[in-house]
């Protein structure tokens, strides 16, 4: 992995927005959509990677700050665009849920399908990105021992992560008091202990090893949800705290916007939010035939993934920091791709919850009987 130098503390405000998405991995619905859960992830995952990776290979005579970058830089930088392109917010798709009293299998679909592939690009970015950097430094070879590098700090991580969502659940049963402070503090030493232990075993042993303090976080928040019964009133605490640190972190990412840069490839951005949302919506389309889901989702499915945030930001804030050359124009384009794909995506879910008749306002069954319709209930089997 990179040396030191390159590690940002700023992951520490991703700390607690993922172990909110992490806190949102529940077995129980996992378990019962696992068929059309796996399908749709397999084939968005390799879908949108490849063909996004694709679109913006050939597309690079439109990227000035790849001219006369020969092909394996260009390939690693298309990999990169096309690995975010495979990132979600279940953020958003919880709060439009919610906006919406959402239930029923479709919802339970896109949740778990939003999630898996949420915590599944941050090890896949962890994965281009180090394979990147070998492919760019000049005169470098494929260093497999990299690989394994790699593998145990993943490997690392979700031992730490189990170990601290442990923890975590056994002070909110304990003690409780001022929650929120503590979840914060955990992010925050998450991200201090990882960056500042990666910069003394560099500086000790010659060993390039940190820990990614998103996945920490991510199975810290997994393990409290579904190993503990503190779940619920973990989860209600991040939700009530969260919204400062978005806050923050759309406004750093705003701040990071290179208008200048932007003129010269807001038709690279265009060019990619369109290719995503085509390439989506075939995998879920596809996702949902081979899963068993009704014909009734199968053109709905793809509108549900198009939303973008959170972990995204975090990951574009670490290219840009790793890639001092042209990671700043690049990270413009990631940044404004996902700000487009956060405007269009949630109406396009609203529509899509409609359609299927999984919202409040399309369950008048629920409203003349008083009872929630959900995944258990005949009505929501439907």
């Amino acid at each position: 992995m990179p040396g030191p130098a390159q590690h940002q503390p700023d992951q520490g405000w991703t700390g607690q927005i993922v172990e909110d998405d992490g806190g949102e991995l529940r077995l129980a619905a996992l378990r019962e959509r696992r068929r059309v859960i796996l399908w749709t992830v397999a084939l968005q995952t390799v879908l949108v990677l490849v063909g996004v990776t694709a679109v913006v290979t050939l597309a690079r005579p439109l990227l000035p700050f790849l001219a006369g970058r020969p092909i394996l830089h260009v390939a690693a930088v298309a990999t990169i665009i096309g690995t975010f392109a495979v990132a979600r917010s279940p953020s958003s798709i919880i709060a439009i849920i919610s906006e919406c009293k959402a239930r029923g299998p479709f919802t339970e679909m896109v949740l778990g399908v939003t999630v898996v592939m949420d915590v599944l690009v941050i090890m896949l970015f962890a994965v281009v990105v180090s394979v990147s950097e070998v492919l760019i430094a000049p005169g470098a070879g494929m260093d497999f021992g990299l690989l394994m590098m790699m593998s145990v700090e993943i490997l690392g991580a979700v031992i730490v992560g189990v170990m601290l969502g442990w923890l975590i659940a056994l002070y909110i049963r304990r003690v409780r008091a001022d929650l929120m402070i503590f979840i914060l503090g955990v992010a925050f030493l998450v991200t201090f202990v990882s960056r500042h232990g990666g910069l003394l075993l560099d500086r000790w042993y010659g060993l390039h090893l940190q820990l990614e303090p998103m996945l920490i976080c991510i199975t810290a928040g997994f393990v409290v949800q579904n190993f503990s019964r503190e779940g619920d009133r973990f989860m209600a605490k991040i939700d009530r705290g969260s919204l400062p640190i978005y806050v923050v972190f759309f406004a750093l990412a705003g701040a990071a916007l290179q208008i200048e840069a932007l003129r010269g490839s807001w038709l690279v951005a265009l060019i990619i939010v369109v290719a995503r949302a085509l390439l989506i919506w075939v995998g879920a389309y596809l996702g949902a035939r081979f899963g068993g889901d009704p014909p009734r989702y199968w053109k709905q499915s793809g509108l549900g993934f198009v939303t973008q945030a959170g972990v995204s930001l975090g990951l574009a804030a670490i290219v840009m920091s790793r890639f001092p050359d042209w990671g700043a124009p690049l990270g413009t384009i990631i940044v404004a791709v996902i700000t487009i794909n956060q405007v269009v995506g949630p109406p396009g879910f609203k529509v899509a919850l409609n359609a299927v008749g999984e919202t409040g306002a399309s369950r008048p069954e629920a409203a003349s009987s008083g009872r929630a319709v959900g995944p258990s209930s005949p009505a929501g089997r439907a």
